[in-house]
């Protein structure tokens, strides 16, 4: 069985506090800001941000449902990231089943600049 190598700044990242703290602001900014633009009906107001929602949905409610809907201008992952939250109507309609995957993204990235911060 292999040993798996772990640094001390590694280690020390997941164990300190601050990294909680620096999640749950994530966290916080990232609902803040989701709640700030859904009350303002303003989670669509880009028509990226329609493409990219309604390529997702394309690809289990279209005349020709399937994989084939992905992968025109833009890279699949975030499309593929979205269709299970893209199933009810109201989500796709509003927005909201696109700005799942988005928030969630926002808080692991945000982790893991603090991981390689930690680590330099």
């Amino acid at each position: 069985m292999a040993e798996r190598i772990v640094s001390a700044a590694t280690v020390q990242a997941k164990t300190d506090p601050s990294t909680g703290r620096v999640a749950g602001l994530a966290v916080l900014a990232s609902l803040g800001s989701f709640f700030y633009y859904f009350q303002r009906a303003d989670i669509l107001m880009h028509g990226d941000a329609t493409a990219h929602i309604n390529i997702a949905r394309r690809v289990f409610d279209s005349l020709t449902p399937g994989p084939l809907q992905l992968g025109t201008v833009w890279l699949p992952l975030p499309h593929l990231l979205m269709i299970p939250f893209l199933f009810p109507d109201k989500m796709w309609q509003n927005g909201m089943g696109g700005s799942i995957p988005s928030m969630i993204a926002y808080v692991f990235g945000v982790l893991g600049i603090l991981d390689r911060k930690s680590v330099v």
